[in-house]
């Protein structure tokens, strides 16, 4: 049974779809290039013809409706487009496009994981696992610390710096992409509550330097571990304690980032011999040994190593360049910071579309979308000048 063969009521949700969508029927058929008649659309508004998966994957590009509104039973306004539009969560006005583009990545993460049910349940597995990890109470700190430490045993990662946090996230199957953001954000974890499986997205903002990226995606991998619920915003702005998620959060990526056993390690190993050595290279070595934000590395120093404010205060303002260069680190602080700047989509979601392009389970659209990309043609003759999509349907 297929997709669309699986649907009960698929002309009443393809009219109702396109009464949420904005997008005029005319200009539909005009997009679609479809006769004047309108071809299948008609047809299958009426009830006289079931569109195929390909048809809806199309719909869904030329209006803007997530595919898993078209091909699944589950309710319309679950889903995360639906909720934007009849304004069931609150989105910053200067996000819009980027919920946009993560709603039609999400459905193409559905459609994706239904042909590939065997990676669908791995990371199902993986992601109630860490789940586990979760520690509850009203101390948000201790919670924070507690459940960092235990995702790092159930990871196995010990108290080593940790080189790659992306691959760690999308082992849950929630697919990491930067993207530029707006200004004011450091990242977002979308979540599609279209059915009882939620799907997440994690975008980060790519005009951050690497360490802010770095604690932002810990900051993310937070929220997921505690299905913190809706669409969560990462503002550049300062978290009041008295936001208990957000401040669970920080400390989270604080001490998953830098557990204190290594931080003691450290310091052992890198602290000023004499008085008059000051902190700048300690503090440089300690942000590029763990990858971590200055911010995040002067509360550890004051918080965890006990240093007093008046010793951390002239590192606060410097920038970070500058702090590198005094400590001896420029270059490896410019290779670190090369890819600034530079979006990427996931490599675990383009993986999946590429191989199921080849399997000719989606189209180049598809592709497409998971690179960015609108120019669908181009991304087609490329594909095949690869190699992909040569094998036999």
């Amino acid at each position: 049974m297929t997709l669309v063969e699986e649907i009960t009521n698929w002309p009443d949700r393809l009219h109702s779809a396109l009464e949420v969508s904005s997008c005029p029927y005319d200009d539909l058929i005009e997009r679609l290039d479809l006769p004047p008649d309108g071809g299948w659309l008609r047809a299958a508004l009426d009830g006289r013809l079931r569109p195929t998966v390909s048809n809806l994957v199309e719909l869904s590009a030329c209006c803007n409706i997530p595919l898993a509104t078209l091909t699944s039973n589950t309710p319309q306004q679950g889903s995360l487009e639906m909720a934007l539009r009849a304004k069931l969560e609150v989105i910053h006005g200067d996000t819009e496009d980027i919920s946009r583009r993560a709603q039609t990545l999400l459905a193409d993460l559905r459609l994706l994981l239904v042909w590939s049910p065997d990676i669908r349940a791995a990371a199902n597995k993986a992601l109630s696992d860490a789940r586990r990890v979760a520690t509850a109470g009203s101390y948000a700190l201790g919670a924070a610390r507690s459940t960092a430490r235990r995702l790092r045993d159930i990871l196995d990662l010990g108290d080593e710096p940790i080189v790659d946090l992306v691959p760690i996230i999308e082992n849950l199957g929630v697919p990491v992409l930067l993207e530029k953001l707006p200004a004011s954000l450091q990242g977002l974890t979308i979540t599609d509550t279209a059915d009882s499986q939620r799907a997440c997205m994690v975008f980060v903002n790519s005009n951050d330097w690497w360490g802010r990226q770095r604690f932002t995606l810990a900051h993310e991998l937070c929220h997921l571990i505690y299905a913190d619920p809706g669409s969560v915003f990462v503002e550049k702005s300062n978290f009041d304690t008295d936001n208990q998620i957000e401040y669970r959060c920080e400390a989270f990526a604080r001490y998953f980032l830098a557990p204190p056993n290594a931080v003691r390690a450290f310091w052992d190993e890198h602290k000023p011999v004499r008085s008059t050595d000051g902190l700048a290279k300690p503090l440089a070595l300690f942000m590029m040994t763990f990858g971590t934000t200055r911010e995040a590395a002067l509360n550890i120093f004051n918080d965890d190593l006990e240093i007093a404010d008046d010793q951390l205060a002239p590192y606060r303002q410097i920038p970070n360049f500058q702090l590198m260069r005094s400590a001896g680190l420029g270059q490896e602080w410019a290779t670190a910071s090369s890819f600034e700047g530079t979006p990427s989509t996931s490599d675990w979601l383009l993986d999946l579309a590429l191989k199921a392009y080849e399997a000719k389970f989606v189209g180049a659209p598809v592709v497409a979308s998971v690179l960015g990309r609108s120019d669908v043609e181009c991304v087609e003759s490329e594909l095949r000048e690869a190699g992909w999509g040569n094998s036999q349907p």
